[in-house]
């Protein structure tokens, strides 16, 4: 997401421009960043599961 803003720079020469997407790309950021986070508990969640069977497994051999 870093990249991005180097690149919105670039492609917009009026500065005026620039804080007008800058300001409608943080409201997006605000949205993105919330659901990042829930996926990033999902995954979490997930993995723990994975390390469980894993060590089942091991126990299993």
């Amino acid at each position: 997401m870093l990249f991005y803003f180097p690149d919105s720079h670039e492609s917009s020469p009026l500065p005026h421009q620039v804080e007008k997407k800058k300001k409608k790309k943080k409201k997006k950021k605000k949205k993105k960043k919330k659901k990042k986070k829930k996926k990033k508990k999902k995954k979490k969640k997930k993995k723990k599961k994975k390390k469980k069977k894993k060590k089942k497994k091991k126990k299993k051999k």
